[in-house]
């Protein structure tokens, strides 16, 4: 007997924590425009290293439809007057160029990411002031819709990202330019192949 009560308040124990982790801020609409598919994600904060953040955006990439521009949205209207604080992590497989993110408040868009390619991921914490019935959110406009999409996690509040979870800074400066080499030699490619045709 004592063992079933002990799962069942464990049971409950990890509800309530469900619970207490799931967005307050669960309004956001997703849309892709010219046929885009980003996508809006919950993370599972418990197999996820970036679990802080409740949810992930990721930005279109059509891959075959190459030079097709795809803004990715996700979008909620503010109830109240006043400040609203968000964290984000940006992340881009391709140049953050072709990628870029940020946040918008009635249609008026605010990049975040870097256009020189010196920074494929970014984060940090940033308060919108707000006006009730103001649509805001956050977007990625996916330029070429090819070599890998960007990716926007996004928290309410101030959250800093698990850096350990982050490779060292050699290992990242490598990986970052394996992931450049491959969209690079994929945009060669179809340039090729479309010279050829």
């Amino acid at each position: 007997m004592r063992s079933v009560l002990s799962c069942l308040a464990l049971a409950a124990a990890l509800l309530a924590c469900t619970a207490a982790v799931a967005p307050a801020h669960a309004a956001w609409t997703l849309d892709n425009t010219n046929g885009g598919n980003g996508t809006l994600d919950a993370i599972d904060p418990l197999t996820n290293p970036f679990g802080n953040y409740p949810w992930g955006m990721t930005g279109s990439d059509l891959e075959g439809d190459q030079d097709v521009e795809t803004l990715t949205t996700i979008t909620d209207t503010a109830l109240a007057d006043g400040p609203q604080t968000f964290s984000y992590l940006y992340f881009s497989v391709d140049d953050p160029y072709f990628d870029p993110a940020g946040y918008f408040i009635n249609g008026q868009q605010h990049q975040l990411s870097h256009d020189c390619g010196c920074a494929f991921f970014d984060y940090d914490t940033i308060t919108l002031d707000l006006h009730a019935g103001d649509t805001f959110g956050f977007y990625i406009d996916s330029l070429d819709n090819a070599g890998g999409p960007a990716f926007i996690l996004v928290a309410p509040g101030e959250v800093q990202p698990d850096l350990p979870a982050f490779p060292e800074p050699a290992s990242w400066a490598m990986m970052v330019g394996g992931f450049g080499f491959v969209g690079g030699a994929m945009r060669g490619r179809r340039k090729t192949i479309a010279a050829i045709a």
